[in-house]
């Protein structure tokens, strides 16, 4: 394995590849292109730390796979370019199925995740059921939101699947998904996850099929996403010192490198920093943005601000602002 007839038409790269990285003919991979490489960095740090031996980074461009031979990371160089050229994130992320055609295609399994997920635990050490074709964390944060409520008027509504970090089996069925995700992707103007959650869902209609994968969604507890830690886990002490989830994808936030760092510091080395000073994990509010600003933006400035306040007393003690 992968059979040599599997390798053929320039994929003997590949091949090679994930005949050295795969355990159980299973990676996790993250896709990567352009600088910096601050996020990915951190991303491998946390993989490294778990101790997950069959990762490799997906380099979209030349400087990638440079970085990359230079750290001695494992890595398969792919260059693409997004649809209209595009280099921001959504443009770089919907790239992702075209190369998953190329793995699932050799018969390999594939952990594909953003390098804005956290790895805290080895995933594939009894974090997966592989009784589906495609398992997907979820943008919920509770029961129904993660796993379907009655929304009323005889509908029922779920949390979209997040396409940043989902696992898929080789087989026909999520071949035939991610093929049809890559087309989408080179023909339409469409956001990933929203494809990525059509494909799974919508029913065969007129002349449109469906892949007919099985899909089955994650625990949101041993999946994490950012608004369950930050606006739900954390509070909970129980919780938040009594187990080590698998991952923590920084999805809902858009401060994620700096979030990683402290959400890294508290499960790897276990610095919480201090809910009344703001540090650590506390100084970043549930919803976007740190608890120091939204304090400075709660300051009365036609008048002197309190000097028993705390994060008053840091913020003019910095000397950055005064009055």
């Amino acid at each position: 394995w992968p059979l040599p007839a599997a390798c053929a038409d320039g994929k003997e790269v590949l091949c090679s590849t994930v005949k050295r990285v795969a355990v159980r003919r299973e990676v996790l991979a993250a896709v990567w292109k352009n600088t910096p490489y601050t996020m990915l960095e951190l991303y491998l740090d946390a993989v490294k730390a778990a101790n997950i031996p069959n990762s490799l980074i997906i380099a979209l461009d030349e400087g990638t796979a440079i970085h990359m031979r230079a750290r001695g990371v494992e890595h398969y160089a792919r260059p693409l370019e997004a649809r209209g050229g595009g280099k921001d994130n959504h443009a770089t992320s919907g790239l992702k199925f075209k190369v998953l055609v190329d793995f699932l295609s050799i018969g390999c399994s594939v952990l594909l995740s953003d390098v804005d997920v956290l790895w805290l635990a080895n995933p594939f050490a009894g974090g997966l059921y592989r009784d589906s074709d495609l398992e997907g964390m979820s943008d919920g944060w509770d029961h129904p939101t993660a796993f379907g409520h009655n929304a009323g008027g005889g509908s029922l509504r779920v949390h979209a699947r997040n396409s940043g970090m989902f696992y898929v089996q080789a087989t026909y069925e999520a071949l035939g998904m991610m093929r049809r995700l890559a087309r989408r992707m080179e023909t339409e103007s469409t956001w990933d996850q929203s494809a990525y959650n059509q494909e799974q869902f919508l029913p065969a209609q007129a002349n449109h099929l469906a892949v007919g994968v099985t899909s089955r969604v994650m625990s949101y507890l041993c999946n994490l996403n950012s608004k369950t830690f930050f606006k739900m886990l954390r509070y909970d002490k129980e919780l938040l010192h009594g187990y080590t989830p698998l991952s923590l994808h920084v999805n809902y936030h858009p401060e994620k490198y700096p979030r990683m760092v402290d959400v890294f510091a508290f499960y790897s080395r276990k610095v919480e920093g201090s809910e009344e000073k703001a540090t650590g994990i506390w100084q970043w509010n549930g919803g976007e943005g740190s608890v120091l600003l939204t304090a400075c933006k709660a300051i009365d400035q036609r008048t002197p601000p309190p000097s028993d306040e705390p994060l008053v007393a840091r913020v003019l003690h910095s000397g950055v602002i005064g009055w």
